[in-house]
């Protein structure tokens, strides 16, 4: 999640990437300048989504890469 706005200021921002279908779920959660992340899974031949957080202000991609 990368910040556009208040930049150098520390904001409370998450990333997540997760496998529903496995109950997967990983993060990153905290105050930062500039971004949040990386976060990484592994995830051949599978659904995955991925979003994050930046003041409150959520966005969530649905679901992608399913066969």
């Amino acid at each position: 999640m990368l910040k556009t706005k208040d930049l150098g200021n520390a904001t409370e921002m998450e990333a997540y990437i997760a496998i529903p279908s496995k109950g997967v779920l990983r993060y990153d959660v905290g105050k930062y300048k500039y971004y949040a992340g990386p976060v990484r899974v592994y995830a051949k031949n599978t659904c995955v989504t991925f979003g994050g957080v930046i003041d409150g202000f959520d966005v969530d991609s649905g679901l992608h890469g399913c066969n």
